[in-house]
């Protein structure tokens, strides 16, 4: 027990700092708030600051987002009055919270990039994939984990054995919310596959190696490339 006297150090923050970001084709919440909080789990914060911003799956071409900022001032002293029997009890340290395995990445060749939800982006109405998943051999009525297909990509495009290639399927088509213009179309990125064998001519055998549901004929295949620096 003792008498304490002293000064606390109070940080205060000043009134938030915004600047302004113009949506741009492939822009994602997730990715503009890696770009300018340097986390992209921080996308809610820049969500909640654009209320105009009706869904976070989905952002347009030529919207302006304000992008808040918070900055600290610098520490001022502030006298603390006098206190008797202070009693100094640390408190229990408490585990840093884990954060969730990141999602499955769309390939670095990709159009546009992948919205907050991340099996979901927004892509120009002519964005197609290299080939497509074109039978399943044993004709299932779900293509699903494990499962092998083939597909019309092969020596021509460069695939070897052991290369991914990430699946995806059309959605609908989207429009502005307030002018109707179109604005491209809603792809979903829905599974992984890997080339089993030596491929054949302009096709492949595959296996899914993940999904995020079942698999179909006609689903659009991408080969994973590696990144060029």
């Amino acid at each position: 027990m003792a008498t304490v006297l002293g000064l606390v150090w109070v940080t205060s923050f000043a009134a938030a700092e915004s600047k302004e970001h113009t949506v741009v084709y492939g822009d994602t919440l997730w990715d503009l708030a890696g770009r300018y909080y340097e986390d992209p789990w921080g996308w809610p914060r820049l969500w909640k600051a654009n209320p105009s911003v009706k869904s976070p799956h989905l952002i347009y071409p030529g919207q302006r987002l304000q992008i808040v900022e918070e900055k600290a001032k610098a520490p001022a002293p502030v006298e603390e009055a006098p206190a008797e029997a202070i009693e100094v009890v640390k408190e229990p340290e408490v585990p840093a919270a884990v954060p969730p395995p990141l999602p499955l990445r769309e390939p670095v060749h990709s159009v546009a990039r992948r919205a907050t939800d991340p099996e979901l982006f927004l892509a120009p109405a002519d964005w197609r994939g290299e080939g497509t998943i074109v039978e399943d051999p044993v004709d299932k009525l779900m293509i699903s984990l494990g499962d092998l297909v083939f597909v019309d990509v092969g020596v021509e495009q460069g695939v070897a054995p052991g290369q991914q290639l990430t699946v995806y399927r059309k959605l609908q088509k989207v429009r502005h919310p307030r002018t109707g213009k179109r604005l491209g179309v809603a792809v979903q990125q829905v599974g992984l596959l890997k080339i089993e064998g030596e491929p054949r001519g302009a096709l492949s055998t595959a296996r899914v190696v993940f999904s995020h549901g079942p698999l179909q004929v006609g689903d659009l295949v991408r080969i994973q490339r590696p990144e060029v620096p």
